[in-house]
């Protein structure tokens, strides 16, 4: 830190100096350290103005959680400088002089009279006023929370690069940060309560003409290391960082859009995503949760398959993500209508697209595994049953481990669990509820039956506010009806995964979140354990701490809609996911016997 400080004083006086009857002497910013007598050393910032006859005087220390903290007392007498901050439970007087020139403030801090450190602060200027300096913007994920915008100011000069940085999520503006220049790389250290190291990639000197306009960027903290990317803003335009996990070109990986032919006669539309280098890789087919849905899994704002196509590129596996029938590129087979669709026509495309992705060039054909989301998870499922030999391992996300009527069962006592009303109605609810589930479940009822247990089931909902029964309108009844009765539907009640799962003979991996309100943890993850166990099967387990249904970064005291999560994927997940890919799909080459004499 101390080389950090005599860095800024050299640089920071190539700024103009302040000349005689311009603003006093102690207006600008002051950076530096204070020294206490416990050996504790605290960087400080400064900012002073005078505004209208008087002090406006701001107090930043950053690894105390101090940010542009008001400073209510100063005074200034000629060189000499009294600023009293409120540091914690006590005022402190920092009482000291600035030098001859200006540039520096020296002192002693005190509290009620007795000396318990010192400061030295230098004058600094704004980076963004030094002529050549740029503004890199960018968005990182540190694991467990939510995207965070980050924004340097980094200029270059003869004695080396000074820079400030700006996190807007943390209230942290404009501060310093320390800037040292490796071969290949810019090394930045921003002096947080939980210290933020930050790596700058690029092949080319940000200083140079001819310099990069995006780098790759690592950040460390707390242990763990986040990669993103920071694109230089040009002019006053911001920069579109609201899903910093999309991916923009160029990339590095072969991305290739094709129409598939079935067999059965429709065409499936579809974006294989193939790694450069190397003769052959793993691949897996990506299978989103509900019917309907388009190759990249769009929803709320989010691209969720894209994301995952680009991390499993990046880590060198390639993958393929189709479109449902009806919906973008892929049409329906002839004579066959939308409201037709089941869950097995998902199994009978993603079986096909796993032979055809087995031929394709770039692809090792021995390496093809599944990987679904949701009720994806059970397609995946019951294609690598049937595809024994062609599917070489299965990962399942957020997928159920129970059949669908347990499921809906705990989603409706979820939801009800803190709704306050009287219990009795709550009991009404869910009795009434359960009977829906249990006619819908039975495959000989009838549509007259489910629309009878529905209207009760209707009846019991519109009574929970306040206990008055209203008439339910025919049109929520038509539209309950077209869940409930919907053949898809209650086959998806009846269908039970503890069936399929003994039956795969390759490895499995299942990844929940600890915050999935829609397929809670307990009722997947140990009973897809106990399945694949039964019969001796191969399988790992992962739950994320503080991740969502869609395994998205969430604060469980403050919960939101997915849509208001900037991070489509938590790091942690794709992480845990590519390195189990390449682990099951890594030969363990044989260790040559050692011979002894």
């Amino acid at each position: 830190m101390k080389a950090l400080v005599l860095l800024l004083i050299s640089l920071a006086f190539q700024a103009d100096p302040v000349k005689d009857g311009d603003l006093p002497a102690f207006s600008g910013r002051w950076y530096g350290e204070a020294t206490f007598n416990d050996g504790q050393l605290l960087p400080t910032l400064v900012d002073a103005e005078f505004l209208d006859g008087d002090w406006v005087v701001r107090f930043t220390q950053l690894s105390e959680n101090r940010k542009h903290q008001p400073i209510l007392q100063t005074s200034v007498e000629e060189n000499r400088v009294f600023i009293r901050p409120n540091v914690g439970d006590q005022f402190q007087a920092w009482i000291g002089e600035l030098d001859q020139s200006g540039s520096t403030y020296r002192g002693a801090i005190t509290v009620q009279g007795q000396k318990i450190g010192t400061f030295d602060l230098s004058r600094i200027p704004r980076v963004s006023s030094l002529p050549g300096s740029h503004r890199w913007v960018g968005s990182v994920i540190v694991p467990g929370r939510d995207f965070e915008q980050i924004r340097l100011q980094l200029v270059q000069s003869a004695d080396g690069w000074i820079g400030e940085v700006d996190l807007p999520e943390r209230q942290c503006s404009g501060h310093p940060a320390i800037v040292q220049e490796n071969e290949a790389s810019l090394l930045i250290e921003v002096p947080e309560k939980s210290p933020i190291k930050l790596k700058l990639i690029t092949p080319r000197p940000l200083g140079a003409e001819d310099a990069p306009r995006q780098v790759l960027a690592a950040w460390e903290e707390a242990g763990t290391t986040s990669t993103f990317i920071l694109q230089q803003q040009q002019g006053d335009k911001p920069l579109d960082l609201s899903r910093p996990q999309d991916p923009v070109g160029p990339v590095p990986y072969e991305v290739r859009q094709e129409v598939i032919a079935h067999p059965i006669g429709h065409s499936i539309g579809a974006t294989l995503t193939v790694p450069v280098g190397a003769d052959t890789h793993p691949a897996v087919v990506l299978v989103p949760g509900d019917g309907g849905r388009d190759r990249d899994d769009r929803a709320d704002g989010h691209r969720y398959q894209a994301v995952w196509a680009d991390a499993l590129a990046r880590r060198g596996i390639a993958s393929l993500r189709f479109d449902d029938r009806g919906v973008g590129s892929t049409n329906l087979p002839e004579g066959m209508i939308a409201s037709d669709l089941t869950g097995k026509d998902v199994v009978i495309d993603t079986r096909h697209l796993v032979e055809w992705l087995g031929q394709q060039p770039g692809v090792d054909g021995s390496k093809i595994g599944v990987l679904g989301w949701d009720r994806g998870g059970l397609v995946c499922m019951q294609v690598a049953m049937g595809l024994y030999r062609e599917v070489s391992f299965v990962v399942l996300l957020s997928t159920p481990g129970l059949p669908g009527i347990d499921m809906d069962r705990a989603s409706m006592q979820r939801r009800l669990a803190d709704v306050p009303v009287p219990q009795e109605r709550i009991h009404d609810l869910l009795v009434a509820h359960g009977t829906v589930l249990d006619v819908c479940m039975d495959p000989v009822a009838s549509d007259k039956e489910i629309r009878q247990v529905v209207v009760r089931y209707l009846d019991a909902l519109g009574r929970l506010p306040t206990g008055e029964s209203k008439e339910v309108p025919e049109e929520l009844i038509q539209k309950e009806m077209r869940q409930f009765a919907s053949e898809n539907y209650r086959r998806s009640l009846r269908f039970d995964p503890r069936q399929i799962l003994p039956r795969l003979r390759c490895p499995v991996l299942a990844v929940g979140g600890s915050e999935d309100l829609e397929t809670p943890v307990e009722l997947s993850l140990p009973y897809i354990r106990a399945a694949v166990e039964r019969t001796s099967g191969e399988i790992d387990i992962a739950e994320i701490k503080d991740v969502n249904h869609r395994l998205q970064p969430v604060n469980s005291s403050k919960p939101r809609n997915s849509a208001y999560i900037r991070a489509t994927v938590d790091p942690r997940a794709l992480r845990i996911v590519t390195d189990w890919i390449l682990e099951v799909t890594t030969p363990v080459l044989p260790v040559e016997p050692v011979n002894t004499p």
